[in-house]
């Protein structure tokens, strides 16, 4: 028969043992929690904020402000508040970055930015360095950003829409690497940048394939390019259009374009020459060849409204280029300062010449 009072009864811990389990719950249970957490705590602190920019900056080469350091997940970062300046100036404001790295690439998405012309040159020119310097950057990089674009000028350019949502690619493909800047959304606007053959700072050969449906402030397009003297020239308030087929080889430039700069400032257009204008016109290129790096072919119009040219521009329209004055031309006299109510002109290039 069964006796519970058979069983046998256990030995009391003594209390050596019981104080040896103590020690080692704490050790192998509350010490690790207390060192997770110190290190999450240290994750969020000041130190290691600067840390985290500091490493950005010598990546991007611009200074860097965040307001929280927070990672959500192995191998991502999110940074909050952030404040890029160079040389003092605040070129972009972003409430949100998220960057995710992995062995073969980077990942970064930014909301909410507020951007100027100089932050775009900026990009640019970091893309510029990926193309040419695979040593330095051996990873493929995918970027989506969406925010306003700030202080892009005057004219045309003021009443353009000013927010932007864009994904950039950057991909390493054998020989060459592409870079790829399309909208979020489908549209027909895109820009494919693939160069080959990068063994020093410059690419042996670079093929451009450009396409703006929807105009651009010129001062963008000049920062990207990192040609500030065509919006000097032209007039950042000017927006663009159009597309291009290039290539870049040997320092010499070929290919084709065709688009349009409206709100052309032509005060801008003349002050570095002996005759003035005033007005804004919008400049139409059907067609251009380049060869050799140079323009030997063209189809082109400019038109506008009112404005002022001096009459010494006039008689060298009449005097080089062949142009013929209209019924007009006998109410001008000796006036030194003609004033017009609409301007248009057609201008050709072929082997025939300028005419």
């Amino acid at each position: 028969a069964f006796c519970w009072w058979a069983l046998p009864v256990p030995a009391k811990p003594s209390w050596p043992r019981q104080w040896l389990a103590r020690r080692a719950f704490l050790l192998v249970g509350l010490l690790p929690a207390a060192l997770l957490a110190g290190f999450g705590a240290w994750r969020h602190a000041a130190p290691h904020r600067r840390s985290v920019e500091r490493s950005l900056e010598a990546a991007l080469g611009v200074g860097l402000s965040t307001g929280r350091v927070v990672h959500p997940r192995p191998g991502v970062v999110r940074l909050e508040g952030v404040v890029a300046r160079v040389g003092g100036e605040v070129v972009a404001t972003i409430p949100r970055v998220e960057l995710e790295t992995t062995a073969g690439e980077v990942r970064l998405r930014a909301s909410g930015m507020e951007a100027t012309p100089r932050a775009a040159a900026l990009a640019a020119g970091l893309a510029r360095d990926w193309l040419g310097e695979p040593h330095r950057f051996g990873r493929n990089v995918v970027v989506e950003c969406e925010g306003e674009w700030q202080d892009a000028g005057d004219g045309p350019a003021a009443g353009a829409d000013p927010r932007f949502a864009l994904r950039g690619e950057c991909v390493a493909a054998g020989n060459g690497r592409a870079i790829r800047v399309r909208p979020l959304a489908d549209g027909g606007d895109a820009v494919v940048v693939r160069a080959f053959g990068a063994t020093g700072d410059e690419p042996a050969r670079i093929e451009i394939q450009a396409t703006l449906a929807r105009p651009v402030a010129l001062g963008l397009v000049a920062a990207v390019l990192d040609r500030p003297w065509l919006a000097e020239r032209l007039g950042a308030g000017a927006i663009v259009a159009g597309r291009c087929g290039l290539v870049l080889e040997e320092g010499m430039l070929r290919g084709t374009l065709a688009g349009s700069v409206d709100g052309v400032d032509l005060a801008a257009c003349t002050r570095a020459l002996a005759i003035t204008a005033e007005g804004r016109a919008r400049l139409d290129v059907a067609s251009a060849t380049l060869a050799g790096g140079r323009l030997v072919a063209a189809e082109a119009s400019v038109g506008g409204g009112s404005g002022a040219i001096d009459r010494a521009a006039l008689d060298v329209l009449m005097g080089v280029v062949g142009a013929r004055p209209g019924p007009a031309w006998g109410g001008v006299g000796a006036a030194r300062r003609v004033p017009y109510d609409a301007l248009e002109a057609r201008v050709t290039l072929d082997p025939a010449g300028l005419r």
